[in-house]
């Protein structure tokens, strides 16, 4: 069964994504104002789109985005870069399960360490090893200039952007 925009036509990419949903949504859907879904979709494209444009950085290092994400919240813990693990499964909003998996692998490849917690004998601390720090901040000194290019266009906006986020966050908070 061919679709109405034809089986021939490619799949549309980036910006052209947002556009092609919004398209057809007025097609099948004229009775709906699409500005709120607009603006997720684009919001959606735009943070798949700069993960693709990091994902070279960390092949070249050697490292998973998700591991780089795990390295980051222990940086800018500042020292001695620690935290624990049910922090980091938050901050990171993954699952108990999940975030054990990568601290196992972390571990093995000795970007961290986890030592007993300092007053919680029932407790762990993930430390940064040297390794891990040097990382993290290879990565960092990678991808912010990276994000600066990417993102130039909208410098100057930053302010109305974190206003805007701002509010929507607030406005969520409030509705969970």
């Amino acid at each position: 069964m061919a679709s109405r925009r034809g089986d021939a036509d490619p799949v549309p990419t980036g910006a052209d994504t947002v556009t092609a949903l919004i398209r057809d949504w007025a097609v099948e859907r004229p009775d709906l104002d699409t500005w709120a879904y607009r603006f997720f979709a684009s919001a959606v494209e735009l943070e798949r789109q700069l993960s693709l444009a990091l994902e070279p950085t960390f092949d070249e290092l050697g490292i998973r985005g998700g591991d780089y994400e795990v390295l980051g919240h222990l940086r800018r813990a500042g020292k001695p870069y620690e935290r624990t693990p049910t922090d980091l499964s938050r901050l990171m909003f993954l699952t108990t399960g999940a975030m054990t998996r990568r601290l196992d692998r972390m571990e093995r490849d000795g970007y961290l360490i986890r030592a007993p917690h300092g007053s919680d004998r029932r407790s762990l601390m993930v430390r940064l090893t040297p390794l891990g720090l040097t990382m993290t901040d290879q990565v960092v000194e990678r991808i912010v200039p990276l994000l600066s290019d990417l993102l130039e266009p909208v410098r100057g906006r930053m302010d109305d952007f974190e206003t805007t986020t701002r509010m929507i966050l607030e406005r969520l908070a409030r509705t969970t």
